[in-house]
């Protein structure tokens, strides 16, 4: 039959499922924060965080700066340019005496010395060491160290965010998991318990103990479940896809290690969650991270109006001569020591704007501090609530389940025996299924109830 055949594949693939090495909770979480994009965008972030850091505290370290440069220069000018020697000595007598043509050479080396030459060569050195120093800033450079400060922490519990509801997430996919994979079996095992019936119902119809409704009843109901475990299957594929890109694994065959077990009970009061997530949320230390911030730009955005005090210093080497020559005599040397001060007086009231608007950023952001105190609180006390009601369900569902399974073992007993019928025996059928995908389906709503609760509390979900 085509129902057995469907059955059988499906064995053979839960087989060779069971020959791929299985994940466990923790694998498939390790493996999730490797390949997550995000959280790989986040440590960039802290990186950059941690940067900004350090380039905000080297601006308290002295700033120093070496220059130099080397010039060589050749000019030609045309000879056009360049006037006649001037000739004293030659225009002397010759009754001239020694001191006259001593004289006279010494007016005409003192007036060449002024006449251009045709070519001439120049090199020029230069070099310079300078240092800034600020001393005062109006609290503008401690406030933006402290706020790079404040920053980096920022980012590293934005990172912890983000990292456990990776985890949160990882932790819903594979239970979601267990569960289809329960439900596969189940409706598997629905499906070979009614063709076990309606083999049974036709044995005895062959035997004229029942009647022809009853075998064909036996058969709808065979006929019903197949597209049911067909549908379980599907949503199991449709899962499986999902999940390997949730964890990066592409080549996972969908087995898993672990089983849906009864969870232990996680009792606390409301209040004690209410103090434990007010305390540990991180939405809350980025709340607060944030107001802080705003205060510190509002503080430095204020000492824009006090004057700056600063210290710079200057230590200049030169040299200029015909011809290229290192010699340490050729060089001269200058030094300027120079403490200045700056004061806005009027920046058409660009500053005090500036103040304010830092003054209403810092407020928002007290604001936006108080408004995710009210929100944690809400979601600590739904999370709590949530539990408490999938708790009393599951509890619930626990009765039904053994009251179903005592139902099926007294219909079975019953139509074997030709007291009962064979309706009795389809219901009990449908019952219990039902009953133990409702008691799966509520295992599953109290373990990421209580996961959600943790998270809202601000525990760790994996360390």
């Amino acid at each position: 039959m085509l129902r057995t055949k469907t059955v059988l594949i499906f064995i053979l693939m839960i087989a060779l499922i069971s020959c791929v090495e299985a994940l466990t909770l923790d694998e498939s979480i390790r493996l999730a924060l490797e390949h997550n994009l995000g959280l790989q965008i986040d440590e960039e972030n802290i990186a950059i965080a941690d940067q900004t850091y350090r380039e905000a505290r080297s601006s308290i370290f002295p700033q120093i700066n070496l220059s130099g440069g080397l010039m060589a220069e050749r000019t030609k000018l045309p000879g056009s340019y360049i006037p006649p020697a001037f000739d004293v000595t030659g225009n002397l007598s010759e009754e001239a005496s020694e001191d006259d043509k001593m004289l006279a050479g010494t007016i005409d080396a003192g007036f060449s010395a002024f006449l251009p030459e045709k070519t001439s060569d120049e090199t020029s050195y230069v070099g310079q060491i300078s240092l800034q120093q600020p001393l005062f800033l109006g609290g503008q450079l401690f406030n933006g160290i402290r706020a790079a400060s404040i920053y980096k922490q920022l980012e590293r519990d934005r990172f912890e965010l983000s990292r456990q509801e990776t985890i949160l997430e990882t932790m819903n996919l594979y239970y979601q998991g267990l569960l289809l994979h329960e439900v596969v079996e189940i409706n598997r095992e629905s499906l070979l318990l009614a063709e076990a019936h309606y083999d049974r119902v036709v044995n005895m119809y062959n035997q004229g103990l029942v009647s022809e409704f009853d075998k064909i009843r036996a058969e709808l109901e065979v006929m019903s479940l197949e597209p049911e475990v067909q549908q379980a299957e599907n949503n199991f594929r449709l899962w499986l896809e999902r999940f390997r890109q949730f964890v990066g694994v592409e080549n996972f065959a969908g087995n898993l290690s672990e089983d849906i077990i009864e969870p232990e009970p996680l009792e606390i009061l409301l209040d004690d969650a209410l103090e434990a997530g007010l305390e540990q949320r991180i939405e809350l230390k980025l709340a607060r991270a944030n107001r802080d911030m705003r205060e510190l730009g509002w503080k430095a955005e204020r000492g824009r109006s006090i004057p700056n005090v600063f210290l710079s210093a200057e230590v200049n080497a030169f040299s200029r001569r015909d011809e290229l020559d290192l010699s340490p005599n050729d060089f001269g040397t200058s030094y300027q020591v120079m403490l200045g001060l700056q004061m806005p007086l009027f920046t058409g009231f660009g500053n005090s704007a500036k103040t304010a608007k830092a003054k209403h950023e810092y407020r928002q952001a007290q604001l936006e501090y108080f408004d995710t105190e009210d929100k944690i609180a809400l979601d600590i006390r739904n999370a709590w609530q949530q539990l408490d009601f999938v708790m009393a369900n599951h509890y619930s569902n626990q009765k039904r389940l053994s009251v179903a399974s005592q139902a099926l073992n007294i219909a079975n007993a019953r139509y074997d025996n030709q007291v009962g019928i064979n309706l009795e025996v389809l219901d009990a059928q449908i019952g219990y299924k039902g009953a133990h995908l409702a008691y799966l389906q509520s295992t599953y709503e109290v373990l990421m109830a209580q996961s959600r609760l943790k998270k809202a509390m601000g525990i760790p979900l994996y360390e």
